[in-house]
């Protein structure tokens, strides 16, 4: 079974994900066919810059002296943070989610995000694979301009015949900032909270499959 959080702010337009695809650039050589079909979603002419094994390999020297330099931290696994969101003394007023519509920036959905969301429900629907779409727990009201985003999955999912099930706007979470590090980020407490319930609801979307 695989349980996929899709992130709702990855569905939007953002030259900074494109940017990410760089980390593939070395293993092109071996894999083109595969791998020149995500580059090109950047752009076209990657392909013909990767004829360059400087221009492959530029960025990996760079971070291969640095991680020889000061090792990475392998985690092993679940790493538990106690840090716990300060609590504001009040509200803003001007809070995001309460802005007039007319001071809202707009926002320019990826169609290329859209497109692999169904695919890889698609690749698993194939391979008989039970697949469970969830939207992680926010602290803080949903913002209206996110809500569109949370509609066009939501159709995508029905769509598509596979189990959605949301935490956001969830009152065992909303406004709880001692169950998150960070406005976006589950602490111990809220992961362990989060873990129960996504527990019970995978036992109801698919019963009999994971016994009482």
């Amino acid at each position: 079974m695989i349980v996929l959080d899709v992130d709702i702010y990855g569905y939007y337009l953002d030259k900074y994900q494109y940017d990410r695809l760089s980390d593939l650039h070395p293993y092109y050589a071996r894999h083109p066919e595969v791998i020149g079909k995500v580059l090109n979603l950047k752009s076209r002419l990657t392909k013909y810059l990767l004829r360059s094994k400087l221009y492959r390999f530029n960025s990996t020297i760079v971070h291969v002296v640095r991680y020889w330099l000061a090792p990475q931290k392998d985690r092993q696994g679940y790493q538990a943070t106690f840090v716990e969101v300060p609590r504001p003394a009040s509200i803003a007023p001007d809070a995001p989610a309460d802005r007039p519509a007319a001071e809202r920036r707009p926002r320019t959905f990826d169609p290329n995000m859209f497109a692999a969301l169904e695919q890889f429900v698609k690749n698993a629907q194939t391979h008989r694979v039970d697949l469970l779409l969830t939207f992680s727990p926010t602290l803080h009201r949903s913002e209206a301009s996110h809500r569109e985003a949370i509609e066009k999955l939501s159709a995508l999912a029905g769509r598509l015949h596979v189990r959605l099930v949301s935490f956001i706007d969830d009152l065992d979470f909303m406004g709880h900032y001692e169950s998150f590090a960070d406005p976006e980020h589950l602490n111990d407490r809220g992961a362990r909270l989060l873990s129960k319930k996504l527990a019970t609801r995978i036992r109801e979307e698919f019963p009999g499959r994971f016994g009482k």
